[in-house]
């Protein structure tokens, strides 16, 4: 859980470091501001694909391809419904989890950085159902590359 946390705690710095380098270039009136904002946001976009890239795909060893198709099947082994409440019963897993949703975090503040007539403030319900498009997009390709080169898979 460790891990997790620190994760949580680089991602959430990634993004108020994000917003706040948009707000002051945004603040500015200058010629070409756009243009500076749209060039840093496809660098930072560049570096978070790779470090995706690095940790689902690149850095990963081959092995059998199989596959577990119930649906939410890990969020069920992770936790379980007791009397008290909710018990979990595989801290690994829910890390695992956990860190699959933080993975996307920075998608969402990198795609309105980039493109703001998209994802604008005044679109904000047609900006976050377009970021969650994006993301669940990315996560099925990252699936299917997992599975399709043998890389992985923590079913059980």
């Amino acid at each position: 859980m460790r891990k997790v946390l620190v994760i949580a705690l680089i991602v959430l710095a990634f993004c108020a470091a994000l917003a706040v380098v948009g707000r002051r270039i945004r603040g500015r009136h200058m010629r070409g501001a756009r243009a500076v904002r749209v060039v840093l946001g496809a660098a930072l976009l560049a570096a978070y694909a790779y470090g995706i890239l690095s940790q689902t795909i690149l850095g990963r060893t081959a092995g059998a391809r199989t596959a577990n198709l119930e649906l939410l099947w890990s969020y069920r082994a992770a936790l379980a419904l007791t009397e008290d409440g909710i018990a979990v019963t595989s801290a690994y897993l829910l890390a695992e989890i956990l860190l699959n949703v933080l993975l996307f975090v920075p998608m969402g503040a990198l795609l309105p950085f980039l493109a703001p007539g998209r994802f604008g403030s005044g679109r904000l319900a047609r900006g976050m159902a377009l970021v969650a498009a994006v993301a669940l997009a990315c996560s099925c390709a990252i699936e299917l590359c997992q599975w399709g080169f043998g890389l992985g898979c923590i079913c059980q």
